[in-house]
């Protein structure tokens, strides 16, 4: 019944303060048992522990529940990133006191507020990823690029190198977060002839950015936008779109990319004046 109500009161709140978008902290990790059906069982409860997997956590060397699996399958539901709170004109905070005392205050606490999508940049946690490789036909790497894309790398690149004995190769670098660090690097081993994957964590400033699609004289275009802390845009369209409305219109890429790039221009700036 409890976990009945948690839901339920969460998806209230959600609706009535109409939430577009939740970011969550790193779940905290923590020790101790619990008595369940089958007896002592270790914490994080299995159910707990299973609900988490591939999600940010962080240590705290508390013996005690601090998740419980109903908390942890309402964060890794909602939640649409996990890391720092991003820039927000705070409109209301809330406190959800526990009933138990740890050495730290035992309290949820949740911030409303508007994103500043168009006034900072966003800072966020990456892992940096790389291999030398010198030893596998070239013409495969580009597929290996094209699966990493497609399992969540922020961006992937190859950088040619001169190795050991004189050989050709390349480096291979991948960029990606903590959360699907495990799936890229499985794919790296199992897509290439590496051994060995080097790794980092850095820290990265980017500017927010959407996805829109602009209609041209070619058809439907993807053109990604950009907004610097000046109000100044920067706009993009996607190549592949543009390789498509190219290829079915039998013209330039260039000028469907020219076309996107001037009628995407030429919106936002009404939308600026009417503003």
């Amino acid at each position: 019944m409890d976990a009945l109500i948690e839901i339920v009161g969460t998806a209230i709140v959600l609706a009535e303060f109409k939430i577009q978008k939740i970011y969550c902290s790193p779940l905290p990790l923590f020790s101790g048992t619990t008595h369940c059906q089958h007896g002592i069982i270790p914490l994080p409860a299995p159910a707990t522990a299973e609900l988490i997997k591939g999600v940010p956590t962080r240590a705290t060397g508390i013996t005690g529940e601090l998740v419980t699996p109903t908390g942890a399958s309402i964060a890794t539901t909602l939640a649409a990133e996990f890391g720092p709170m991003p820039a927000l004109n705070i409109t209301h905070i809330g406190y959800g006191l526990g009933s138990q005392d740890f050495p730290q205050p035992n309290f949820l606490r949740v911030f409303i507020g508007q994103e500043e999508n168009n006034k900072t940049l966003k800072g966020e946690d990456i892992l940096v990823l790389e291999t030398n490789i010198d030893d596998m036909p070239p013409e495969i790497l580009p597929a290996v690029v094209s699966k990493l894309l497609a399992a969540g790398a922020q961006d992937v690149f190859l950088t040619p190198l001169i190795m050991k004995k004189g050989r050709p190769g390349y480096q291979l670098t991948v960029l990606c977060y903590p959360q699907v660090k495990e799936k890229i690097m499985t794919l790296i081993l199992k897509e290439t002839s590496t051994l060995g994957v080097r790794m980092r964590p850095e820290k990265r400033q980017v500017l927010p950015r959407e996805i829109k699609t602009i209609l041209t004289p070619y058809g439907p275009v993807e053109v990604k936008i950009a907004c610097l802390a000046n109000g100044e845009v920067k706009l993009k369209p996607e190549f592949d779109s543009c390789y498509e409305c190219a290829l079915k219109n039998n013209r330039p890429i260039r000028e469907v990319y020219l076309a996107a790039q001037n009628i995407a221009q030429e919106t936002l700036t009404k939308k600026n004046k009417n503003s």
